[in-house]
């Protein structure tokens, strides 16, 4: 059975189930999507804000008009859109724009919200922390920044180096056990797999952070306890099969052959005229956000270093 890991630290990729929940509608009027109009003030949002909620740095002024841009341009939610729907149409916004995947630092954590370029997870955040703020109905620079962090963080809290959730399947896993997602692996006819977690200990070269002999350790105390899980995948060349059963914003990760790590890719299904479901990611072999031309069983095959995938299903506020 799943064993939680049970220290603040850093983390990557696995699978379980329910099923997407029906379209309901938030309780927001479409002028507030009027141009120049701010919902809530970002004083008042100040002072309403719970007291358990962790401080965050305020926006920079580039950032809030970024995503006050973002929220105007998607919109209020359409009439019988789900919320897998509502994601994807967010992520969309974004195609073509350039992949950056910047270089770690070990000096204080930051919580990064450019909407100028995007990698993988970025991408899969960021779409997901702006649909969630819409389906609540506040549609806020503010709201969007909270989500962003608890989606990226352990327990939705934002910390030092050691609290952002690295390991994507332990980004996964963490925001699954706080009902913002659901696996769907094994629903989908997942089959076992195994595989070790160490990539960041063992080359901790990679990450200046882990030149703190603290954090090292919390980082390989981490790993271990990923280590305790019963991973699931769908090998690819069962994935055409179920492919059928995939939803509108599902988030699917790719398992590479990488030793230390499960899941080397992330991205979102979308499906495409052809009624299929296809790839909606930032692409480091393109350098930019790109909507897949083939299917998703069509992409995993193009490529050996594709082993399978897990799925996870985004879940409405």
């Amino acid at each position: 059975m799943h064993k939680r890991a049970s220290i603040l630290i850093a983390a990557l990729f696995l699978c379980n189930c329910t099923p997407q929940e029906p379209h309901r509608e938030p309780v927001l009027s479409s002028d507030a999507f009027e141009k120049g109009t701010n919902v809530v003030p970002e004083a008042e949002e100040d002072e309403n804000s719970g007291s358990d909620t962790p401080k965050l740095d305020p926006l920079p002024q580039k950032a809030k008009k970024d995503i006050q841009s973002w929220f105007r341009s998607i919109g209020p939610i359409k009439p019988n859109e789900s919320f897998g729907e509502l994601i994807t149409r967010a992520a969309r916004f974004h195609l073509n724009k350039p992949y950056l995947n910047p270089d770690q630092s070990s000096g204080p954590e930051i919580l990064d919200t450019t909407l100028e370029t995007f990698q993988c997870v970025s991408l899969v955040e960021t779409s997901l922390s702006l649909a969630r703020c819409l389906w609540m109905g506040t549609p806020t620079p503010r709201c969007y920044r909270d989500e962003v962090a608890a989606t990226r963080y352990r327990d939705g809290l934002m910390g030092g180096y050691v609290t952002r959730l690295h390991y994507f399947y332990d980004w996964l896993q963490d925001n699954t056990q706080r009902e913002r997602l659901a696996w769907m692996t094994e629903a989908l006819g997942g089959k076992r797999v195994y595989r070790k977690f160490s990539i960041m200990s063992d080359h901790p070269d990679k990450y200046p952070a882990l030149t703190d002999p603290l954090i090292f350790s919390q980082i390989k105390s981490l790993e271990e306890s990923l280590n305790e899980y019963e991973l699931y995948w769908i090998p690819t060349n069962d994935i055409e099969q179920v492919q059928h059963q995939l939803k509108e914003g599902d988030i699917v990760g790719v398992i590479g052959n990488t030793k230390g790590i499960l899941i080397i890719h992330t991205g979102l299904v979308s499906y495409g005229a052809d009624k299929k479901p296809h790839y909606l990611h930032a692409s480091s072999h393109h350098k930019r956000v790109v909507f897949t031309p083939g299917t998703v069983a069509e992409y995993m095959k193009s490529q050996k270093k594709r082993k399978g995938i897990v799925v996870a299903r985004p879940l409405a506020p």
